[in-house]
């Protein structure tokens, strides 16, 4: 994902929505997640959310600029978002990308191939 930011940063507005956490150490645990080191409880306040998302981008190196959702994770329910989805808005305000939820459903070849027709 870096990479496509990086190539079209300077054509197209990024912007990621760090949600709820999918699978948090007092929830539904990922035993992959636990292998990899990632445990985090889940936020209760948007302070503990926003350290949460800086870990993220720091273990990530992720490069998109992060929103928080709110606590309330509306933007998780409006777009169904979680776990993750990649989502493109065109020109207009319409959506002209919505890929399935991930993670099965991310599907990073077909959201570059709408960032290319969009700024086409």
């Amino acid at each position: 994902m870096n990479e496509i930011y990086n190539e079209y940063k300077d054509k197209v507005a990024f912007l990621g929505v760090y949600v709820s956490e999918a699978h948090p150490m007092d929830g539904r645990v990922s035993e992959n997640n636990v292998k990899a080191g990632i445990c985090f409880l889940q936020p209760k306040n948007v302070d503990e959310r926003n350290a949460v998302a800086k870990s993220f981008i720091q273990e990530m190196k992720f490069k998109i600029p992060l929103l928080l959702d709110s606590m309330d994770n509306f933007t998780a329910e409006k777009y169904g978002a979680l776990p993750d989805r990649l989502v493109v808005i065109d020109k207009k305000g319409a959506v002209a990308y919505a890929g399935a939820i991930g993670p099965h459903g991310f599907d990073p070849d077909a959201w570059l191939a709408t960032i290319r027709k969009v700024v086409a």
